[in-house]
């Protein structure tokens, strides 16, 4: 009978996933060829997905089926593994391309924005989370310091996945563009590791002040450690692949001055797949070394589309990054679809609080303008092209949570981890509708 339930199970996700990508594909029909203008502006077309995801969770809730639910429940191992990977690349690979000179010019800037942006964000939501415990009625649920603390994290950093998204289809200036896209990929990093040190922690938060030491020096150890050795994993990958493709472009060129015609053959479709699997071969050991596995697929991707990619021949360069981009654009809307179908499907419904959603919106809003104002007004100090209010303000509205947010929530174990999921989600769905579609006009 197991083995029953799990074929059917396998079967109604095979279909599943059929039937997500069609409406995608519909959905972007419709957002491309039938909204207005000006409504497209307003209703990015990942918050459209979202939006069919949570009207297709509603019917599914509705019909209640067992193995329906269970199949369409959001998996993390799906998403860091299946459908994370192609859209990280694809921002990398591509920014040398589209926006390179901007984001090496502004590194220090994001590098703020990304480590200690995070970890204040963090500390001032964890802040605020313990004073809504503090001061809630009895009616709803009390989390832990440490919970709190563990949501601060979850909701500290931004998505690249929604950022990206929304950013690419509102056209947004190159500076914000570099300056988020390199926070939100960034701070993964350290809101990951951040994740995990304080889950096997949690109980420290509650013993002496020698235990919260201990956290907080492993905590630093674990960020440097991660960071580098994400760093390290990316640089090797991508300067080794780098020198391969080299080789083979030398080779291919001897083939066609005629004196070795036979290798020019046997290597055209070598190094648009190098340059894929090696890369999401260096995505599977960073994470399981527990290092970042997106912070190490960006940086070999930005090596490779630095040097790599000009040692390509015209049409494997059009092949490789049509491909990626297509692939990476493809999966970045079916993971909008999952969390929207999984906010109306699979968490229980004694999970969700009002007071706790509206309660985490504005705390989440307001830690990040007040972890960021600061920083912007740092570096200015020390930049000689300052950046303006008005970009100050789009990087502040632009902080999307998305499906890494909802991964980690779902990843987290503790006794009150079902109400943690549910309000991370109300804050996912909120950013990426709201401030997703005030994006636009901010832009």
């Amino acid at each position: 009978m197991a083995d029953d339930d799990s074929s059917s199970t396998h079967h109604i996700s095979l279909w599943y996933f059929v039937i997500a990508f069609l409406c995608i594909t519909l959905t972007q029909l419709v957002h491309a060829v039938i909204l207005p203008r000006a409504l497209q502006l307003w209703l990015p077309e990942a918050s459209l997905v979202m939006l069919v995801g949570l009207v297709a969770g509603a019917i599914i809730a509705a019909v209640n089926h067992e193995l329906l639910v269970e199949a369409v429940t959001f998996k993390p191992w799906v998403f860091f593994h299946v459908l994370l990977p192609p859209i990280i690349f694809y921002a990398g690979y591509s920014l040398e391309k589209n926006h390179g000179h901007v984001f090496f010019a502004n590194i220090g800037t994001v590098t703020l924005l990304a480590v200690v942006g995070t970890a204040a964000s963090a500390a001032i939501t964890a802040g605020f989370m313990e004073l809504v415990m503090q001061t809630s009625p009895a009616s709803v649920k009390r989390w832990t310091t440490a919970e709190c603390f563990l949501f601060g994290t979850i909701v500290g950093a931004t998505d690249p996945v929604a950022t990206l998204s929304v950013f690419k289809s509102v056209g947004a200036d190159d500076t914000i563009y570099n300056l988020v896209f390199g926070e939100s990929v960034l701070n993964d990093a350290a809101a990951i590791v951040l994740f995990r040190v304080i889950v096997p922690f949690a109980d420290a938060n509650d013993a002496n002040g020698t235990s919260d030491a201990r956290a907080v020096g492993n905590a630093i150890g674990m960020l440097v450690g991660a960071s580098a050795g994400s760093l390290g994993i990316g640089l090797a990958g991508g300067f080794v692949v780098s020198l391969m493709l080299k080789l083979i472009a030398r080779s291919r060129r001897r083939g066609v001055e005629g004196t070795n015609e036979a290798v020019h053959d046997e290597v055209a479709d070598v190094p648009t797949l190098l340059v894929y699997v090696v890369g999401f071969m260096l995505y599977g050991a960073a994470e399981a070394a527990k290092f970042s596995g997106i912070v190490a697929l960006v940086t070999y991707s930005v090596v490779v589309g630095h040097y790599a990619y000009w040692n390509m021949s015209t049409s494997q360069r059009r092949v490789s990054i049509e491909f990626s981009r297509v692939v990476g654009s493809l999966f970045e809307l079916f993971v909008f679809a999952y969390i929207g179908v999984a906010a109306s499907a699979s968490v229980p419904k004694n999970a969700w609080s009002g007071e706790l959603i509206f309660s985490a919106i504005p705390i989440t809003m307001l830690a990040r303008a007040g972890a960021l104002v600061p920083i912007f007004f740092l570096a200015n100090c020390f930049r000689r092209r300052k950046i303006p209010a008005k970009a100050q303000l789009l990087c502040v509205a632009a902080g999307l949570r998305g499906a890494v947010a909802f991964a980690l929530a779902i990843s987290a174990d503790s006794p009150n981890s079902d109400s943690i999921v549910a309000t991370t989600l109300g804050v996912v769905v909120f950013t990426t509708l709201v401030l997703g579609g005030t994006t636009a006009p901010l832009a």
